[in-house]
This record gives structure tokens, sequence and C-alpha cells, in this order.
């Protein structure tokens, strides 16, 4: 007699029984499952990964349309730190940031209508850039990269990803700086600079705002524009914070030197050094370390700010090495002048060389490749296609 008819001939002694599997039979089964689920469930998160990363990648696009939207508009790109001034007062204190006036060419033209209309007693145009106010604490779902899975509670909820780019220099990024129109480019390299005012006293006259596309030189399709990096993940935006050695690179900043930041070689920061969480904590503040990003490091590379070079004093960090991160695999989305998006790899060429000085337009970068592409006037073009 076969094998299969001995298991018929057994299973049929039983009175009305039908075949099923034996316990044999059915862990084997599960076996399988269990192996074919271990096969595509990496499968299946590529996928989702795939999918958000193509949403973060479209809403960094928009954002770049909005960009030339509003550059079409005004013939020049909003400060990145500008509004009404200046501290103390009650006012934006030359701390709003660029994405509000971006509001009406991101399709957030009633959000951009409140902010002006001061609603709720509130100034005109709003309160300090980096004040709570009801009508601004929710950023715009369009300034979220999905990949990022940092927490949203109602602390949270003004926390942004996308920031712009400052240049390929240390520094000086000041917010709210007396400076002439002339020399403000010496201030920031890249196609966004601070808002300056006529008189501090009175605040009343902002002398200058953006960069204007035929100041980029180097060519719009050659020049970064914006990138992205981490949100925060803790609920406050204190500094002085101490880290415990779990606190990654990709979110906060170091109080040290800029130039140091190239010798944090981990993926967090080191045990007992003071890091601040202010990077990326409110989408209406100007402040550059909250917006911006610098060609000084490669991509998720850790963070540095200081008050003056050498300085770790943690008032008005005006000197600072801004990497932009990402949740991404391997690099970063990036938007150049011309709109184009493209995803930076974190090994793109960049040298070590230290930059403590502010480096004039019409010089080339220090920083190889990637400080070429932060530089909108230095006289040398770089591509990475």
């Amino acid at each position: 007699m076969k094998p299969f008819d001995r298991m018929s001939s057994a299973r049929s002694e039983w009175p009305g029984a039908k075949p099923a599997f034996t316990l044999v039979e059915l862990l084997v089964v599960i076996a399988i499952i269990g192996v074919l689920v271990g096969l595509l469930l990496p499968a299946v998160q590529t996928a989702r990964e795939a999918a958000r990363r193509s949403s973060c990648t479209n809403n960094i696009k928009q954002l770049a349309l909005a960009t030339q939207g509003y550059h079409d508009a005004k013939k020049q790109l909003p400060a990145i730190s500008g509004g009404s001034c200046c501290w103390p007062g009650n006012n934006n204190q030359g701390r709003r940031s660029a994405f509000v006036d971006l509001l009406p060419f991101m399709e957030e033209a009633t959000m951009f209508e409140s902010i002006q209309s001061g609603m709720g007693g509130r100034p005109l145009g709003g309160p300090a850039g980096y004040s709570a106010w009801s009508v601004w604490d929710q950023a715009p779902q369009s300034l979220r990269c999905p990949s990022d899975a940092a927490p949203l509670s109602a602390a949270m909820a003004p926390t942004f990803n996308y920031v712009v780019c400052l240049g390929d220099a240390t520094g000086r990024h000041s917010s709210g700086q007396q400076v002439s129109h002339a020399n403000r480019y010496q201030i920031a390299r890249g196609l966004w600079a601070m808002g300056t005012y006529l008189s501090a006293s009175t605040g009343t006259n902002q002398a200058t705002f953006g960069v204007r596309y035929k100041d980029c030189t180097d060519g719009l399709s050659k020049t970064l524009l914006l990138s992205e990096r981490c949100r925060p993940i803790q609920e406050t935006r204190a500094a002085g914070l101490i880290s415990d050695g779990s606190i990654s690179v990709k979110r906060g900043i170091a109080r040290l030197d800029p130039n140091l930041c190239r010798t944090l070689g981990s993926d967090t920061y080191p045990s007992g050094t003071e890091y601040k969480i202010t990077s990326q904590f409110r989408w209406t503040d100007g402040a550059a370390e909250n917006i911006g990003f610098t060609a000084h490091l490669p991509p998720n590379s850790p963070s540095c700010s200081a008050s003056a070079a050498g300085s770790t004093d943690p008032q008005n960090s005006q000197w600072m090495s801004l990497a932009p991160t990402s949740e991404h695999v391997g690099g970063v989305n990036v938007a150049f002048g011309d709109g184009a998006v493209k995803f930076v790899v974190d090994y793109i060429s960049v040298t070590t060389a230290n930059s403590g000085a502010v480096n004039t337009s019409g010089t080339p970068s220090t920083y190889s490749l990637w400080g070429t592409l932060g530089s909108r006037a230095g006289g040398e073009v770089g591509s990475i296609d």
C-alpha cells in the first residue's frame, strides 16, 4: 500500500471524518508563510519609503516653484529674516521667516491674510517670529517631509523640515543687521539674505530684502536654493541641554566653534556635549540656525553654532555650520535656483578647510563641489549630474 493510501485509510477509520492537515503539515505551512513575510516585508518598507521620498521631493519642488513665483512678482527673493522690527517691541522683531512671505504662492493665502491682519489683537503682520500664536502655531503640511518620523504633539506642531541655503561659509549669519544694500552680500553667499533696517530704534524702514536672480552669476541651475533638515524630538527649544550620547547629529545643534564640527565623527553628539534644539522648531522664525543650512559640511553631518568664531556663547548665534539632514537613506533632497530637485549623497566632495572669515562675493568656494553649489557668485561652476 502506498503511503498516501495508508494516510487516507487511517483518516477513514473515524466515522464521518473529513480530510485535514496534520500538525506537521500545518507547521510547515506556517514556516513557509513566515519565510515569505520575512522576504516581502523589507520590500514593502522600501516601497513605502520610496513613496514618502517621492512626496518629499514633490513638496520641495512646489516650494521652489513658490519661490520663483515670489521673485516674478517682487523681483527679488524674500528675506530669510525680516518683517517689522525691532527688539524690544510689539512687532516681528526682524525675525519673521521667508516662509511667511511665500504663503500666497503656496496656496496658503488665507493664512497669510490672517497674519497680515494681526488676528486676535496682535500687530499687523504678527508678533515676533519666534512667538507662539494660534494663527501660525500649525506649520503648513507642505513644509514637512513624510519620511521624518519625529513626533507631532501640540508642542511640536510648528516644526518643519525645509531650509534655505545660506551659502558656503560659516558666517556671519545673525538676523536684523544694519548693513548697506551693497555689503549685505558679503554676509550670506547663497541665494538667500537677511532683511536689514535703516534704523533699529524705530524699525519702520526695512532697507533690504532678499537676493535677486540677476545676482546669481554662477547660474540658477548650478546654485542651491533649498534642502531639508530633520525636525527636533524634544518639546523644548532651550539651549544648553547636555547630550547623553543618544542625540542624533541630525536633530539639534552643538554649541561649538563651527570649525570643530568636522571632529564629531559619530552619528550622535558625544556624551557631555551641550546642544540646542532651535533648528526646525518654528517655521515662522527666520533665525539662520532655524531656517537655513550651509554648504560647509556634507549632508547628514553634525551642526554647530556660536556667537563668534571660537565662542560657545549660546546667545545670538552668528557663526554656524548647518548641515542638511534627512531620514532618506544616503543623502538629502535639494532644489536648485531653476526649480530642479535632485538627490545629493552624503559623500559629495567637500574639503575640510576652516572658514572663519566672511568671504566676499566673487571669490571661489573653499569647500570643493559642495561649497561651489552653495555659492551664487563664486566665479566657479559645479554640477552633480
